[in-house]
């Protein structure tokens, strides 16, 4: 047949007429020429995608977004920060049953394709022709992942070359369990979760090393359509999908039949984690610090491992304290909007925070009641007039002064007269009565506001503001007497960081959340050094303390007795009961206590820091401080013990009533000198009289 058709050709070309063989000849050059052309265009075609896809350096190069994770002091993960929340896990760490529930159901024949399976799509399309629905998808597990890392999801023929070019790229240069590994790692599961280990932890509450059979194919039936099978919204369609990847599995012969009956009976037992993380308004805080510090990009996408300082006991001690301590006065008042018994939350607000003095770590922190109602963090932003709880660092620059515990200043009234505006000023004590001759301890004990401003007087405002801004007060303050009396704004950690002072032996220490922070692969970015100064002698800061050990002993703040240990601090109350404070200390913990209304309003009648915001301080450090050994506050060596009267503040006399006679301390050499006379002279006058 061929030989006579050559034959045919032959005569034709022989016999032809020259307008005959011109128009075959321009016949056959312009196929030829057409057939350039095309194979030019398809060329130029491929290399157009070819240059538009990512070269495989780019892919080796390529970082998966993973979440930053953020731990407690002791590395346990409190908190996470993501915009896709996602943890990198080794293809080792997946279960055997989850790979081939995937294989089974994306990609049956992932291992034997070389990035496109045409036979797989046949198959997929006759699988949803006989379903009436997507059941299959067609792409294979190389392409989605090609289309996942580098594409979109456009439907396109362009992005559809892409993915295929890609795909081939992907399957010469890298194996197929990095790729399996890659995609398990980079496909959405829904409800925020990228990757498999989030998946697991999301709708099971485990590691993806933990899961069971039908739990891995309930996970595997996601990727397809996340929103459509979500366990959580649509449980029936869940089942259904799961038990559809079950059957492929069966069929593929990567479990038996009996293991699919057993599974397939099985409900879907979700344990879904609880949203309400402990530690809301510290994690908020640290996220904060974050952001000032890196880009976004990093914070979010760059997989940092943030260690902190928290304690993750005493954060979960001090949310129960401010909870019940604000539940109880709410109760008291009475001032419940909405009465919801499983779920009562109160109007008033409050904040608790604990610092380590020395260090200045941040071990536990509370912003607010409920960090889903208020992200507003009143520890840290909130500015409210302290009160009393401002006396501290008023008496501390008098002893810097100067002065000593003993030196005595008359309780008495007094009255400011502004000439220029013709008003004046009277300041009251809180029980409206006064004590004569009191010594500076007895004073701050009981809290005397006349003395706190007949003190600021004799030492000056600028001195008091000082010394406030030496131990770490940043806010502004009004330069006047009433400043004595707390009625300048300041933060509860500007007032807890100052108090701190006195525990750590004269140290300043600047608060610290985040200890150091590592990326991804485990190599340290950056750590957060202790910033730490000395800004009083040791000696002031123990008679401080002992001054404010007494608060405790034998006045305003007596209830921290049944704490039974040493414990220093100080009670805050401000006009018309609008906030309670209290802040105190032991050797090893700082810890402050504010509680008021967002709006600033009357908290109730006699609510004092020492009756709404002390009894929060209690609970929370006989929880924390349980099984804690005991310690005693640093006794320096040049301080010293005298007997003195505590009416005159001088060195008792043998006739000085027992108990009338204390032992006071002094710094060395500012101890008195004279002996007390009241009692002797008042001995002579009754035996004159008895004569």
């Amino acid at each position: 047949m061929f030989f006579f058709r050559k034959k045919r050709v032959y005569a034709f070309w022989t016999t032809a007429t020259p307008e005959a063989l011109k128009r075959k000849l321009y016949f056959y050059t312009s196929l030829s020429a057409t057939g350039v052309l095309t194979l030019f265009l398809f060329s130029a075609f491929l290399l157009y995608f070819i240059y538009e896809i990512p070269g495989i350096e780019e892919f080796k190069n390529y970082k998966l977004p993973l979440a930053s994770k953020v731990y407690s002091e002791k590395d346990e993960l409190i908190g996470e920060f993501f915009l896709e929340r996602r943890a990198y896990v080794p293809l080792s760490k997946v279960p055997r049953y989850l790979k081939e529930a995937i294989i089974s159901v994306e990609d049956s024949r992932f291992y034997d394709h070389s990035g496109i399976d045409l036979f797989g799509i046949s198959r997929a399309f006759w699988k949803n022709i006989k379903a009436k629905e997507i059941v299959e998808g067609g792409s294979t597990i190389t392409q989605q992942l090609s289309r996942s890392l580098f594409l979109n999801n456009e439907k396109k023929f362009s992005r559809k070359i892409k993915e295929i070019l890609l795909a081939i790229k992907l399957e010469r240069n890298i194996s197929k369990d990095e790729i399996l590994e890659l995609y398990l790692n980079q496909v959405y599961f829904g409800r925020g979760a990228y990757g498999i280990e989030a998946a697991a932890q999301t709708y099971f509450g485990k590691s993806v090393a933990d899961l069971d059979l039908q739990e891995s194919a309930t996970l595997a039936g996601l990727p397809q359509a996340p929103s459509a099978y979500s366990p959580i919204r649509y449980p029936g369609r869940a089942l259904k999908r799961r038990n559809h990847v079950l059957k492929r599995m069966m069929a593929e012969e990567r479990i038996s039949a009996s293991q699919y009956e057993i599974a397939e009976q099985l409900p879907l037992r979700l344990h879904t984690q609880n949203e309400k993380r402990l530690g809301s308004y510290f994690i908020e805080y640290v996220r904060q610090q974050l952001e000032d510090r890196y880009k976004n990009s990093l914070v979010y996408k760059g997989g940092l491992h943030i260690h902190t300082t928290l304690d993750v006991d005493m954060q979960r001690n001090a949310e129960d304290a401010m909870r019940q301590g604000l539940l109880d006065l709410d109760k008291r008042q009475k001032y419940f909007k909405i009465v919801n018994r499983d779920n009562p939350t109160p109007e008033v607000e409050g904040a608790v925070m604990a610092l380590e003095p020395g260090t200045g770590y941040i071990k536990a922190l509370v912003g607010g009641f409920d960090f889903e109602r208020s992200k507003f963090n009143r520890a840290v932003q909130a500015k409210r007039q302290p009160g009393s709880a401002f006396k501290p660092i008023l008496y501390l620059a008098a002893l810097d002064s100067g002065f000593t515990p003993a030196d005595v200043i008359i309780d008495s009234p007094i009255v400011h007269v502004n000439l220029a505006n013709h008003t004046s000023w009277k300041p009251n004590n809180y029980n409206r009565m006064f004590s004569g001759k009191t010594t500076l301890r007895r004073a701050l004990a009981s809290s005397r506001n006349v003395i706190s401003i007949k003190l600021m007087e004799k030492i000056g405002i600028d001195r008091v503001v000082e010394y406030a801004k030496l131990m770490g007060i940043e806010s502004p303050l009004y330069k006047n007497l009433s400043l004595a009396l707390g009625t300048s704004e300041v933060s509860l950690m500007e007032l807890i960081s100052a108090y701190a002072v006195f525990p750590s032996g004269g140290f300043r220490s600047e608060p610290l959340s985040i200890k150091y922070v590592q990326d991804r692969d485990g190599k340290i970015l950056d750590v957060f050094e202790i910033q730490k100064k000395r800004v009083i002698s040791k000696e002031t800061a123990y008679l401080m303390t002992s001054m404010l050990e007494e608060v405790i002993r034998n006045g305003t703040g007596s209830k921290a007795k049944s704490i039974k240990r040493p414990i220093a601090g100080k009670t805050g109350t401000t006009n018309n009961f609008i906030d309670a404070w209290f802040v105190g200390f032991t050797p090893e913990l700082v810890v402050g206590v504010w509680v008021g209304f967002d709006e600033p309003r009357s908290l109730g009648p006699s609510e004092t820091g020492s009756k709404a915001a002390l009894p929060i301080f209690v609970k929370f450090m006989k929880k924390t401080l349980k099984g804690m050994p005991v310690r005693d506050f640093s006794l320096p060596d040049d301080i010293i013990f005298v007997k003195i009267d505590k009416k005159t503040g001088l060195l008792a006399s043998k006739d000085c009533p027992k108990e009338n006679a204390i032992f006071e301390a002094f710094k060395k050499g500012t101890e008195p000198t004279k002996y007390s006379e009241i009692y002797s002279k008042n001995r002579n006058d009754f035996l004159h009289t008895f004569n």
